[in-house]
C-alpha cells in the first residue's frame, strides 16, 4: 500500500514499516549535480581544518557569486562560466548566513553524484554540455539560526583547543 493512500484504520507497525522504505528509497538515490542537496555529507572532525558562520551582507554576497564557489541549486541553471559543479557547497540565491567548513576533500564521505547535462540550443557553438561533480574542499550550508551555530562551532574549537 502506498504511504498517501494509508488510512487510520493501518496498524501502526505497519505505518513504521511502509515510512521506513520509503525513506530507505530516498537513501539509495543517485542525484545529479544540480539536487546534490538531496544528498547526505559526512565529514570526521579531524578532516575540518576551520569551521566559521558567515552573516555579513557583503561577504554573503561573495559566497553567492564568486566563480571559486560556483554550483547548482534547485531552482536556478549554470552560468555560463560553470565547467563543473562544486559538490559541498550549497549556497541559496537568498541566504542570509551560512556556516563556511574547509575540509580535506579526500577524507569526507557523500553520496555519489552524477553529472548531468543542460542544453542551451547552440548557444556558444554546442547544443548541451556536461557539468561534471568536483568536490570542493569548502563546504557552504545556510543556515537560518547563526546565534546558535555560532556557539556550537565555539563550543568545539574550545573543545580542540582547551588553552583558547
Amino acid at each position: 500500500q502506498h504511504p498517501r493512500t494509508m488510512t487510520r484504520n493501518t496498524s501502526r507497525e505497519q505505518r513504521h514499516t511502509t515510512a521506513t522504505l520509503v525513506k530507505s528509497l530516498a537513501t539509495h538515490r543517485t542525484p545529479t549535480v544540480n539536487h546534490q542537496s538531496w544528498g547526505l555529507f559526512t565529514c570526521p572532525w579531524s578532516a575540518v581544518e576551520d569551521a566559521r558562520i558567515v552573516t555579513g551582507r557583503s561577504e554573503v554576497r561573495r559566497l553567492k557569486t564568486s566563480s571559486r564557489y560556483y554550483t547548482l541549486n534547485n531552482r536556478w541553471g549554470p552560468a555560463r562560466a560553470m565547467t563543473h559543479c562544486n559538490i559541498g557547497v550549497l549556497t541559496s540565491p537568498f541566504m542570509r548566513a551560512a556556516l563556511v567548513i574547509d575540509v580535506d576533500p579526500t577524507a569526507v564521505t557523500t553520496t555519489p553524484i552524477r553529472p548531468a547535462r543542460f542544453y542551451n540550443n547552440f548557444k556558444d557553438g554546442y547544443f548541451s554540455r556536461l557539468l561534471r561533480p568536483e568536490m570542493s574542499s569548502t563546504w557552504i550550508v545556510p543556515t537560518r539560526d547563526p546565534e546558535g551555530l555560532s556557539s556550537a562551532v565555539e563550543l568545539r574549537d574550545t573543545l580542540l583547543d582547551p588553552n583558547r
